[in-house]
């Protein structure tokens, strides 16, 4: 990555108190990076594509499932079919524990992260989701 460019981690979710409370966990454990926020698959992909098209894609995507108009189980698919986008890191972060769910993303290569219920846990998570960002 180019070290003038500013680097961004998009958090797609559409619990804004989930989003907000990752955004502050991810600031106190020293994250200078610039937190964008999409609320659903949909805006995820369009965000993404405007990012492609200005040379800026972010360095991690931090994506729940169960979201409405495209999922993420669909905003993963259309990342991956991208030439451009596909090597980029994404973590999903959701309350889901179906084994259904863990499956589909492991047998994508995609690490699976339960949300914690516990606010202290969100630091260790937030330090977890920074080690995919490589910058």
């Amino acid at each position: 990555m180019d070290a003038n460019k500013e680097h961004i981690i998009l958090c797609v979710d559409d619990d804004p108190d989930d989003l907000h409370l990752l955004q502050i966990a991810l600031k106190e454990v020293g994250s200078n990076h610039k937190i964008v926020e999409a609320y659903n698959g949909e805006e995820a992909l369009i965000m993404l594509k405007e990012m492609k098209h200005n040379g800026n894609l972010p360095c991690l995507v931090v994506l729940d499932i169960n979201m409405p108009k495209i999922d993420g189980k669909q905003t993963l698919v259309s990342i991956q079919k991208d030439e451009e986008m596909k090597s980029m890191p994404v973590v999903v972060f959701t309350t889901s524990s179906n084994p259904l769910d863990q499956l589909f993303f492991a047998k994508k290569n995609v690490e699976f992260i339960t949300k914690p219920i516990q606010y202290n846990t969100m630091f260790e998570v937030a330090n977890r989701l920074l080690s995919f960002c490589k910058v």
